[in-house]
């Protein structure tokens, strides 16, 4: 799991959301909130890291620079 002092804003959150056949990917704001599509034809949002769903299933984060 990612540790979340070491995010920073633009980092990109991979999740796990169907054991190893389900992928998310999030980009991280700031402040333990991150941008994402929670499926095909729904707006774009904002969720929390410290929801207990999106906790239990981040696999960790990755800076591109």
């Amino acid at each position: 799991q990612a540790e979340r002092r070491h995010l920073i804003p633009g980092d990109l959150l991979f999740f796990t959301l169907d054991g190893d056949k389900g992928r998310h990917v999030g980009i991280y704001e700031g402040r333990g909130v991150f941008i994402h599509a929670p499926s095909r034809g729904k707006r774009v949002s904002r969720a929390s890291l410290d929801n207990p769903f999106w906790r239990q299933r981040l696999l960790g984060a990755r800076t591109f620079l």
